[in-house]
């Protein structure tokens, strides 16, 4: 297995630049980058295959690829010394594999020898390649916004069969990004793939009122221009605490996002997104309050995070 082109291959699937990829996983980008070359250690990889939904399949069934060189040889029935005489490599790099704190081209050398024809899964590839959008919202977070924030007016970028209750439904042909939105409260779960003009235009909404209150599901893309200049002190931004699964177009449940997700709300009052994040475990960065319609500024309070 050609490990550093897999780990370059499934990071565009999930359209992820190195940059993101390294501020995800706290680590440098040239970090990625050698690991995309496959150098660089085994821990980076740890600490990178999550956020990019990396696995390796026809090796063993495991957490990471430490657990799954593991169980691949104790199933071969090989010891740590017949692999490391195959590999060309010494029995304590062999230990270093299984413990995860080897180098790149050691774990490279023990895939050559325990599953010469393992490759990286293909399953969230498919789930999650840029062009595929039809990612329905998750039925618990639609119960969590429902009450917490009440029932939802409109649905910008809706499709029929979602699990979103919406009064007014707005399809790719109805273009939500030109149509002027309406009512209480807007609910969005964007195409990822328009991702910085879906923001954009839950910005102007609110800028225009035309809505409320805008919920909003979203990658954490926090390191955008869009979300440092027109959302982060604006609305309030809750950080998820876990990976989401979304559902497909038979609303068959997917594999969870290889990323991390924030929801930014627009116009509620404290104690309705106190009350979401509660239900969700998700970490509030709060609006500024001269951000903040009259009718809902509050004094600012410990916990808070205000734009400075």
């Amino acid at each position: 297995m050609d490990i550093g082109p897999a780990i370059r291959r499934t990071r565009k699937s999930v359209g992820l630049t190195q940059g993101e990829v390294a501020a995800l996983a706290g680590v440098s980008r040239q970090a990625v980058v050698l690991l995309e070359q496959g150098g660089g250690r085994m821990s980076t990889l740890a600490k990178v295959g999550p956020h990019i939904g990396f696995r390796i399949i026809g090796l063993a069934n495991g957490d990471n690829p430490a657990a799954q060189v593991q169980a691949a040889r104790r199933q071969r029935k090989m010891t740590q010394q017949g692999v490391a005489s195959r590999a060309g490599i010494s029995v304590p790099t062999v230990r270093a594999v299984e413990s995860g704190t080897a180098s790149m081209a050691a774990l490279t050398s023990v895939l050559a020898v325990l599953a010469p024809k393992a490759r990286e899964a293909m399953l969230v590839r498919a789930h999650w390649q840029e062009r595929r959008d039809v990612r329905f919202t998750p039925p618990e977070v639609v119960e969590w916004v429902l009450a917490s924030f009440g029932p939802i007016a409109l649905d910008p970028a809706g499709d029929p069969r979602s699990f979103v209750p919406a009064e007014r439904v707005l399809t790719e042909a109805d273009d939500g990004l030109a149509t002027r939105w309406s009512g209480r409260l807007a609910f969005v779960n964007p195409p990822f793939s328009d991702l910085t003009r879906w923001i954009g235009r839950c910005c102007d909404a609110w800028d225009r009122q035309e809505v409320e209150m805008i919920v909003g599901l979203f990658p954490a893309r926090t390191e955008t221009t869009t979300f440092r200049e027109r959302v982060f002190g604006v609305a309030d931004v809750l950080l998820m605490p876990r990976r989401l699964s979304f559902y497909d177009e038979h609303r068959t449940k997917m594999f969870p996002a290889p990323f991390a997700l924030m929801v930014c709300i627009w116009g509620a009052d404290r104690d309705r997104v106190l009350d979401f994040a509660g239900r969700t475990g998700a970490l509030v960065l709060w609006a500024s309050d001269a951000a903040k319609a009259p009718s809902t500024g509050h004094d600012g309070e410990t916990g808070s995070f205000p734009k400075a």
